[in-house]
């Protein structure tokens, strides 16, 4: 009796909309364990029961924990460039995309403090990794932000300060502003730390007498 062979047929496509869908409700529910419970104490199983999928699934879209918490950084900043250049879009001129892009990237942090912490849990957890997610960043900003200061010194509205070392300052002081406000918890205040940031970037903190003084006294003692 010949045997009959049955065509095989193809499987149900997967479904991206799923697939994408529970992806993102992975990583929301990740940077909310991360950040509450710390990268070692966390357990998956904690993010698969609160997903409700179980602990294979949760593997078949992230390959480890490690994979997943540097996947949670990450979106995190994904999502602050966004949010920063969305704003910076909105800047009437060049100055005004600056200071917008400022106020962006501390709003930001403000409204999603476990941002910083993952942030924090990056740098003390993974010391060795190559390029932290928020150095990447920076390297990003400074790309995309260097022309528009480079512009900005030609026409005579910035001094002719190295560019690299205007981002490098400027970055620092951001970076130091989001994590005090985190651990003072004085987050709410980001408008009025943009504004102070800003002003003293771009008008400085003396006055023109001061800045006259301080060049005849410099120019004076380097004379002797």
């Amino acid at each position: 009796m010949q045997k009959v062979r049955h065509k095989k047929t193809p499987g149900r496509p997967p479904n991206r909309a799923l697939a994408a869908r529970r992806r993102a409700e992975i990583l929301d529910s990740a940077s909310k364990m991360f950040a509450e419970h710390g990268y070692a104490d966390t357990d998956l199983q904690w993010i698969a029961d609160d997903v409700s999928v179980s602990k294979g699934t949760l593997y078949r879209y992230f390959r480890s924990k490690r994979e997943l918490f540097f996947a949670t950084v990450d979106l995190q900043v994904q999502e602050l460039r966004k949010s920063v250049t969305a704003a910076a879009a909105s800047g009437p001129n060049p100055l005004g995309m600056i200071a917008a892009a400022v106020r962006a990237y501390l709003e930001f942090f403000a409204s999603n403090p476990d941002a910083v912490e993952l942030l924090l849990q990056e740098r003390a957890s993974f010391k060795e990794r190559d390029g932290s997610s928020i150095a990447g960043y920076r390297a990003e900003m400074l790309e995309r932000w260097g022309n528009m200061i480079d512009l900005l010194k030609s026409e005579g509205y910035l001094r002719p300060l190295p560019t690299e070392e205007l981002i490098e300052l400027l970055s620092h002081i951001l970076y130091g502003t989001i994590f005090t406000n985190y651990l003072s918890d004085a987050k709410s205040r980001f408008e009025e730390q943009a504004s102070m940031i800003i002003g003293v970037l771009l008008h400085g903190a003396v006055t023109d007498k001061a800045r006259a003084e301080w060049v005849q006294e410099y120019q004076g003692a380097r004379a002797k």
